[in-house]
């Protein structure tokens, strides 16, 4: 479907991508991977032909229609989120207002003229048309997605203005969807999506009949989604047939094998050069130092990957709190607006609990989260800190913490000890702010720029109890591992909101579910709280629709995983068998040299000899030496030609381990 063409891109001077050639087909499913910076947004742009390319062509193939969502900046004004939605069924809208005339027109037109005919014979077509494209259920296709993606029934006449710009993205990528294109282009779609639309989400594109090509930091989104990770890095394109999980254990395959080839290489060119030192100036090795030197031309020089930047970090380990951490006693706290958004809260944190506040968008996590930071007030109840408890607060909107005319060294200064003080330069290069970066202002800072800072701040002051709001926000996959590592070794209490699925289950070690302003307590993991969840709906306390479909395809996963690692164990002895065929070859070919060079001195003794005056008059001898040279000829002449088709051998098998790598 789509071809990139020696496409390479560069920006202010540096190389994003260097000249690559690249290949989406019909139904791929492509997660694109990499660093912050590394090019993801950049390669989308332009197959979406917002950018172009400084060299090179992107080749669609006939047909292609593409559906691009940005990651942010899309506003919708003068329509309700309905009208806006339905807005990319222009055409099916004019079908049905041609229709609606028609009918109308119909109804006073004589049945037995022609004109009725043309008018019924047209209204067929119609017909035709409109079930063609589903055109009859606009209504309920519109409704689905938009009610999945989290909207409200009553939100649906409301005008789009009147919604936030996390809202705003939710009506863009409606109507993403809902165009069906045959090319999906998503750059992070998660972002402003809470659990239950990802989930939506999630079940919407496993079941999507077309290409997909999206970018996203959610490393569970893209394990339910994707079937092939494509990871830009040092300017080049990798592709692993495969979802995340597993493209990060063969990524580190993939460079184990690559550094131990380049090993071997080394080790043969090395091999190669000596003996061409060593016999370069002799006439008769000629033949087998050049074929050595053609040997060595031919070996490629494997270029291995830089070393991936990852910040590297450890919460310090606070001073002990008392047992209970803190105690929430008939917690309320509203809006102007909207009064009620926490009633009567009750709860405890123990000291080590790493607590998940989840509930549906507007269910109160963020409002629960600043009441207890001390940036709301509570309208009734209270809560009260443990025993040498000491908090520190990360908002979900960070850069409102932050002070955009300070650089990011001086956003450390200003609340850094003073002993801390000659530190802060290694601080800030941990979180990948290195050299020119700290002198940055953070009004220029990226949306995961400035979540590192802030984290980065939060180790200044060491706190025993972390209140924190998406923290992983904007943070890259690798970035969200390191910070999930931090977290899972803090010893301190931990009271955080994420919609990040994966971080969630292998970080909670408690669950407080907020629902219509009232809390619940779940001891226990978060895949303990959905299980918990799954057997209230056996037992029937509650009505969830069972999701066969996504069992389905859980089902196929599993299944695929199963050939995936049947697959890498085929080619892993594959590899093993040639490998030790080479090392065959390698000890072959070095005997039949040293049985050449051995035999090569025979002849030239022989030569030698031959040449001594006792035998110009003894023709018999000579002749008897004579056939000995001639039988040794013919034996150098086998070996050599026994060494050319092993060496051949050897650099076939190298060069189908190097296409492997």
């Amino acid at each position: 479907m789509i071809h990139l063409v020696d496409l390479s891109i560069s920006f202010s001077g540096t190389v994003i991508l260097k000249p690559l050639n690249w290949f989406v087909g019909p139904r791929d499913r492509i997660g694109l991977v990499g660093n912050n910076g590394s090019g993801k947004t950049t390669l989308m742009k332009i197959i979406a032909g917002i950018n172009q390319a400084d060299q090179g062509n992107v080749v669609f193939a006939k047909g292609v229609t593409f559906g691009y969502l940005p990651q942010d900046g899309v506003i919708h004004e003068g329509r309700t989120v309905y009208q806006e939605a339905e807005s990319v069924f222009g055409d099916l809208k004019a079908l049905q207002q041609e229709e609606n005339s028609l009918l109308a027109a119909m109804e006073t037109v004589d049945p037995d003229s022609s004109e009725y005919y043309r008018s019924a014979q047209r209204l067929g077509e119609l017909h035709d048309r409109m079930r063609l494209f589903d055109g009859y259920r606009l209504e309920e296709r519109i409704e689905k997605v938009l009610i999945g993606l989290g909207f409200h029934h009553n939100d649906l006449t409301r005008l789009c203005e009147e919604f936030s710009g996390g809202w705003q993205m939710r009506i863009a990528l409606a109507k993403v969807l809902l165009q069906e294109p045959n090319m999906l282009l998503l750059d992070e779609p998660t972002n402003y999506l809470d659990l239950e639309a990802r989930q939506f989400l999630e079940g919407w594109l496993r079941s999507y009949p077309h290409s997909i090509l999206l970018v996203s930091h959610d490393r569970y989104f893209l394990d339910q989604v994707v079937t092939r990770i494509t990871e830009i890095h040092d300017g080049k394109l990798s592709d692993y047939h495969c979802n995340y999980s597993t493209y990060l254990v063969e990524r580190e395959e993939r460079l184990a094998r690559l550094i131990s080839q380049a090993e071997r290489v080394e080790e043969e060119r090395a091999k190669i050069q000596s003996f061409i030192d060593r016999f370069r100036y002799k006439a008769d090795k000629a033949a087998l130092v050049q074929s050595r030197v053609k040997q060595l031309e031919k070996l490629e020089k494997i270029e291995l990957p830089s070393v991936r930047k990852k910040i590297r970090f450890r919460f310090p380990q606070p001073e002990r709190s008392g047992k209970i951490a803190l105690e929430v006693d008939g917690l309320s706290a509203g809006y102007d607006t909207k009064p009620n958004v926490l009633n009567k809260v009750v709860f405890n944190l123990v000291r080590g609990d790493k607590v998940a506040l989840v509930g549906i968008n507007g269910a109160g996590k963020t409002t629960l989260i600043k009441v207890l930071a001390g940036e709301l007030p509570s309208r009734e109840g209270e809560f009260k800190l443990g025993h040498n408890v000491r908090y520190d607060y990360f908002a979900q909107e960070v850069h409102k913490q932050l002070d955009p005319s300070l650089t990011v060294y001086q956003t450390l200064e200003r609340c850094c000890p003073f002993a801390l003080i000659p530190h802060l330069r290694d601080l800030l290069g941990a979180f990948l702010f290195s050299g020119g970066d700290v002198e940055k202002k953070v009004m220029v800072l990226s949306g995961g720029e400035r979540n590192r800072l802030a984290l980065a701040r939060m180790l200044l002051v060491p706190a025993n109890l972390l209140l924190m709001d998406e923290p992983t926000n904007h943070l890259d996959l690798d970035a969200k591992e390191v910070l999930l590592e931090a977290l899972q070794a803090f010893e301190g209490t931990v009271l955080f909101v994420s919609h990040d699925r994966y971080f969630l289950d292998h970080l909670s070690t408690k669950v407080l579910a907020l629902e219509n302003g009232e809390l619940y307590v779940y001891p226990g993991t978060y895949p303990d709280f959905l299980h918990h969840i799954e057997q209230r709906r056996l037992r029937g306390d509650f009505d969830v629709v069972e999701d066969k479909a996504t069992q389905a395809v859980e089902q196929i996963a599993a299944k695929n995983k199963a050939m995936e690692k049947e697959e890498r164990i085929r080619r892993w002895k594959e590899d093993k068998q040639k490998q030790r065929e080479r090392e065959k070859l390698e000890k072959s070919i070095q005997k039949l040299e040293e049985d050449i060079a051995a035999k090569e001195r025979a002849a030239k003794s022989l030569v030698e000899e031959m040449a001594d005056p006792k035998y110009a008059t003894s023709f018999s001898e000579l002749e008897k030496l004579a056939d000995k040279k001639a039988r040794i000829d013919i034996e150098i002449k086998k070996l050599t030609a026994e060494w050319e088709s092993s060496s051949l051998r050897f650099e076939e098998l190298n060069d189908e381990a190097a296409d492997a790598e």
